[in-house]
């Protein structure tokens, strides 16, 4: 939807046009064994408004409406306030867990570590214990 795609569809695909799940194993496996490491750039402060809670969230569904930053009706927080990037709450313990299993997927497909987007953005214990939990899982 831009040309930085940091408003995100999809946690677990590949963009198109960076290639798909098969081109990424075999860069993973590429690189392992040249001994470099793969750092995935990801973003928790926020979403795509196509991400398919927020467009659940958006037609009324009340457990995703709580995914994200609602004011009034269907008005909401967006990163900098761009209607194209919903911000996250990230005092709702379910989205933690959803983007929890986000990171473990991705650590399971070979990602050595992640850079997380607008990361000042975000709660420190909030990414503290997304941390811990992967980490002693």
């Amino acid at each position: 939807m831009s040309y930085h795609r940091y408003n995100i569809c999809d946690y677990y695909t590949i963009d198109p046009y960076l290639g798909d799940l098969n081109d990424f194993k075999e860069l993973v496996e590429l690189v392992h064994k040249n001994d470099i490491r793969i750092i995935i750039d990801v973003p928790l402060h926020h979403t795509g408004s196509c991400f398919e809670y927020f467009i659940r969230a958006i037609r009324g569904v009340q457990k995703y409406r709580e995914w994200y930053c609602f004011t009034t009706g269907n008005d909401y927080e967006g990163f900098f306030n761009v209607p194209t990037m919903p911000k996250i709450n990230h005092d709702n313990i379910e989205t933690l867990k959803y983007l929890e299993n986000v990171l473990k997927y991705w650590i399971d497909h070979g990602v050595d570590g992640f850079r997380i987007d607008v990361g000042l953005g975000i709660l420190h214990w909030w990414l503290k214990t997304i941390y811990l939990k992967i980490l002693y899982s």
